[in-house]
């Protein structure tokens, strides 16, 4: 907090502890006069009259003792003895005269105390107290309600700037507490039970970073309420309005302690079942990874079947283990809700039909190893080479290039077909004609390594063009790759003129 601030705070509290002293100084009573053998009754040391007659061996400063206490509560009482009470009333019965501040007995005057004042009777003192108490009476309220309220400013204005003092070291508590986090976060450590990681070090370090979060606004409100409610507290208008809050607030508060207190054995047992749904999926991956590996030899279980094994598998756990997770931390709600969710989880297993059909086709084909990568398929008007199958879809490289996916639902009602042998590729090429054919043909045949089994066939001939076609043994991608890239390197060094080229399936 700057200097400024400082200032500015202690000129509104020295202002505020001013305005409070000023009614204590600014308000005098004239007393009348007392003889010394008199004793005052008092409020907040301003005089209102005198006892001066000891009675029923009570002496008299007693008497002004106890006179001033029931003064003070007199006029500091909430409300009257009665709503009609009036403030102040002197009134002789069996032979003393009582004070009444508001309806209640302060004084029993005597005629002792009467001729200690210099009045010649009882019923003179008694108008004249009435006359001094009825003046006394309402500035003595006045001062004290104005004491109040400036007391009542001066606590409000110090709350405000105790809350404000609080806030900023909360800030800084948590700023200095984020400053560590971040200082740290590389070598926070996973959580792990077993030996099995559940979270990482960065999942753990997001966690805190989150309750750092939650916390800071949670102190936040905490204050605010705090200082709000102290504030609110200080004045009659406000005090009831929060009295209501809090009881209202208070009480949901309870129910809802009470209700996290009777959760608390069901969200223990859903994170149990959590932990055991985490170390059971890991011990299949691992199983599963070693299978895929080679290192588990299991003659019901071969590699290809590993990607089946593992969806549904995974499945099978969620699915066993998520409903007992809901039922620990819900239990059965018992309202239209259940119906409402019940619906809606019909509603999406109907809408994903054609999707599960599909996986259950792709498990069906994967377990039975029917497709596997590098087969020459033809599935419906698409024909190619097999690059990927999966549980969901099967991806094939046709004749003219490119990818086609198709999925596993497709194979429920279109036939596959295994072609016996890779179709033959057969390059037509358009070349000058620059020379003797016979050398331009066997030109041709040295382009290509001899792995690709290149036949060269003479097509067509004339003054200006050759028309050759070459022919090769498969048609799997590699192949045409090393063709193509055959081809361009050829024109690139200008051994071969090439006017126009087209590869087809033969």
């Amino acid at each position: 907090m700057s200097s400024i601030g400082l200032r500015s705070w202690g000129a509104i509290i020295f202002l505020t502890l001013s305005l409070i002293s000023l009614p204590l100084w600014a308000q005098k009573v004239t007393a009348p006069l007392i003889e010394t053998d008199s004793w005052p009754v008092t409020y907040r040391e301003q005089v209102a009259f005198s006892l001066s007659e000891s009675v029923g061996g009570v002496d008299a400063r007693v008497r002004a003792q106890e006179a001033s206490k029931a003064l003070a509560s007199a006029i500091e009482a909430d409300r009257p003895v009665q709503e009609d009470s009036p403030l102040v009333e002197v009134r002789e019965e069996r032979g003393a005269a009582l004070v009444r501040v508001r309806g209640y007995v302060v004084a029993a005057l005597q005629e002792g105390d009467a001729e200690a004042a210099g009045f010649p009777s009882l019923e003179g003192y008694a108008a004249h107290i009435q006359t001094l108490l009825t003046d006394f009476i309402p500035r003595q309220m006045w001062r004290a309600k104005v004491q109040e309220g400036f007391l009542k400013i001066f606590l409000s204005v110090f709350f405000a700037l105790l809350g404000f003092i609080v806030v900023r070291q909360i800030q800084r508590a948590f700023d200095q507490a984020d400053h560590i986090l971040d200082e740290r976060r590389g070598s926070i450590k996973p959580f792990s039970i077993l030996s099995e990681t559940l979270l990482s070090g960065e999942a753990v370090g997001g966690l805190l970073a989150f309750g750092l979060v939650v916390g800071r606004v949670l102190a936040y409100l905490l204050t605010l309420v705090v200082t709000t409610a102290a504030i609110l507290g200080q004045f009659d208008l406000t005090r009831g309005l929060l009295a209501e809050a809090l009881a209202g607030g208070a009480t949901s508060i309870f129910l809802g302690l009470e209700g996290l207190v009777r959760a608390i054995p069901g969200l223990f047992l859903a994170v149990l079942l959590v932990v055991a749904l985490q170390i059971a999926l890991r011990i299949l991956d691992l199983f599963l990874k070693g299978v895929m590996s080679g290192r588990i030899q299991w003659k019901l279980l071969p590699s290809y079947r590993v990607p089946v094994v593992r969806l549904f598998g995974t499945s099978l756990l969620v699915l066993l283990v998520m409903p007992l997770v809901i039922a620990s931390v819900f239990g059965r709600f018992h309202t239209p809700l259940e119906t409402i969710v019940m619906v809606v989880a019909g509603a999406l297993f109907l809408s994903s039909v054609p999707v599960l059909a599909s996986i259950a086709a792709g498990a069906f084909v994967v377990w039975r190893s029917s497709l596997r990568v590098g087969d020459w398929v033809e599935i419906g008007k698409v024909r190619g080479e097999v690059i990927e199958v999966g549980v969901e879809e099967v991806r094939l490289v046709p004749l003219n290039g490119g990818k086609v996916s198709i999925p596993m639902f497709y194979l429920l009602v279109q036939p596959l077909v295994h072609l016996p042998q890779p179709p033959a590729l057969r390059l037509h090429l358009k070349l000058k004609n620059a020379g003797p054919v016979a050398a331009l043909l066997a030109k041709v045949s040295d382009l290509f390594p001899e792995d690709l089994g290149p036949r060269v066939e003479l097509v067509g001939l004339d003054s200006d063009l050759v028309v050759v076609c070459v022919n090769f043994t498969s048609l799997k991608l590699e192949v045409r790759e090393k063709v193509v890239h055959t081809l361009v390197t050829a024109v690139d060094n200008n051994q071969i003129e090439l006017i126009e080229s087209k590869m087809i399936e033969a």
